[in-house]
């Protein structure tokens, strides 16, 4: 793999970073995904060389360098017609959303809530009451932010959803800049609607249950950290038997419809019933990627090749 430097770097690259040991959330998406990144980020600005990325302090700007501690592997990306087309708007856009300053409390919570939610799982083993606590605490870290006024009016996204999202606001205006997903996460059979995926199941579910709640439902206490709890996820799968995740029960269901309804409202989208809770969520199938999506399934993005990348700490004001 060639070695990048991030002098050679163009504002627009898409970077996607290979996990971390000891990240237990971030592995449980490099797992779920079969993959070795589990975050990503736009490079932004030459000078000084910077990146924008969604992560645990919000949706902010960071210089990078080659050197200092510690360093992460990188893999950086390019738009295949780079040389040909102005990708000024992809920057704006994402120096737009840093301005507002906004990602969920737990990122990539809510990035492993979408992924256990939306693809489907026919080779591995995951526990049924793991996913639902999983959920739940996806849920509640969304509630939360939603009861803080601070965050009323604005789009919280996650690392993958954010440079996802950067290229597609400039491509409203600019089609050429608009990333073309290949074989991604969310397989294409899922895309045509075939039955496989939690949200399918829980389409059943709602068919038999008319009655829409009035409010998201209040979490009940969970005493295992999300990072306990995706560990647990993995250690499920190497236990003796299946676990069948796809199995029907009431709680799962309604943690996935919980989920679901505290996404759709964080992102400013009307849900009156169960119609539009299932339109929103098959909207968002559509469209949701994962950082693996954006490393390996990106039909018009050139793989560069990588790096060693330090990510100052201190924000960077745009």
């Amino acid at each position: 793999m060639p070695n990048v430097n991030v002098n050679t770097m163009e504002p627009g690259d898409i970077l996607v970073f290979n996990g971390e040991e000891g990240d237990w959330l971030g592995e449980a998406i490099m797992w779920l995904t079969d993959s070795q990144v589990s975050h990503s980020a736009l490079f932004v600005q030459n000078d000084p060389p910077a990146l924008a990325d969604a992560a645990l302090a919000g949706l902010q700007m960071h210089k990078v360098a080659n050197e200092g501690s510690p360093l992460r592997p990188v893999h950086v990306g390019r738009l295949t017609n780079a040389a040909s087309v102005d990708r000024m708007p992809i920057v704006e856009a994402a120096k737009k959303y840093v301005a507002e300053g906004l990602c969920y409390p737990k990122p990539a919570l809510v990035l492993l809530g979408m992924i256990l939610i939306y693809k489907k799982f026919p080779h591995i083993s995951l526990r049924q009451s793991i996913v639902i606590k999983l959920l739940k605490l996806a849920t509640a870290d969304i509630k939360k932010m939603l009861d803080e006024t601070i965050y009323k009016g604005k789009h919280p996204m996650s690392c993958s959803e954010f440079v996802y999202q950067c290229y597609l606001d400039a491509s409203k205006c600019h089609p050429e800049l608009k990333l073309e997903l290949q074989n991604a996460d969310i397989s294409m059979k899922i895309r045509a609607g075939v039955s496989v995926s939690l949200v399918d199941h829980l389409q059943d579910y709602l068919s038999k249950r008319p009655i829409f709640p009035k409010s998201i439902q209040a979490q009940s206490t969970i005493k295992e950290s999300p990072e306990e709890l995706a560990k647990m996820l993995m250690d499920s799968s190497k236990e003796d038997g299946m676990h069948s995740l796809y199995e029907k029960n009431d709680d799962l269901s309604l943690a996935v419809r919980d989920f679901l309804l505290a996404y759709a409202k964080a992102h400013q989208k009307p849900v009156k019933d169960y119609t539009a809770l299932m339109d929103s969520a098959r909207e968002n199938e559509a469209f949701f990627v994962t950082p693996s999506d954006l490393y390996k399934h990106m039909k018009n993005v050139t793989d560069l090749g990588g790096c060693s990348l330090y990510r100052d700490a201190v924000p960077l004001v745009p």
